[in-house]
């Protein structure tokens, strides 16, 4: 039964992975944000109320890499050639000083690394201030849906899987 159980739920979440590519392809958003949402999801061993608190971690790391990369094209403008990569190195420096010195903020330590996530999300993502939205917070958000939903129906199928094993 432990394995017949395993492969139900395994099947189930391959069901959910594939309609979030759907999804992903109908309204035209990154897959792999949506991926990263809901990984995001289980590593915070997340609730509706902690997902919020999660997707604002995230964005509070998107702003702080917003911030930086302004910092970063602006300071090369007045920086001496070939020191791009010392002014990138400073401004991480201070990226990454901000980032930890949030966990002094109470019941915000746990979000740190999402925080921290938000930031590598805005690097990698290439967004502009424009398209956050679009890019970033829709797919984002569908991601926390899926780790809800995932959650929501394992649980449910948990429960049921236990009745047919005592009848």
């Amino acid at each position: 039964m432990k394995y017949k159980n395993a492969l139900i739920h395994a099947l189930l979440v391959g069901l959910i992975a594939a309609f979030v590519i759907l999804v992903s392809g109908w309204l035209a958003v990154k897959a792999w944000v949506v991926f990263f949402g809901w990984a995001n999801y289980f590593l915070h061993a997340c609730n509706m109320k902690k997902s919020f608190k999660m997707l604002l971690a995230f964005f509070v790391g998107i702003f702080i890499a917003l911030i930086g990369t302004y910092a970063i094209t602006y300071l090369n403008t007045i920086a001496p050639t070939n020191y791009e990569l010392s002014v990138t190195a400073f401004i991480v420096f201070w990226i990454a000083t901000i980032l930890i010195f949030l966990e002094i903020i109470e019941d915000w330590g746990e979000f740190v690394p999402a925080t921290f996530l938000g930031t590598v999300l805005f690097f990698a993502s290439g967004v502009s201030l424009k398209s956050i939205v679009p890019e970033l917070l829709v797919p984002l958000l569908i991601g926390i849906f899926a780790g809800f939903t995932t959650l929501f129906s394992r649980e449910k199928l948990t429960i049921y899987l236990n009745k047919k094993q005592i009848k």
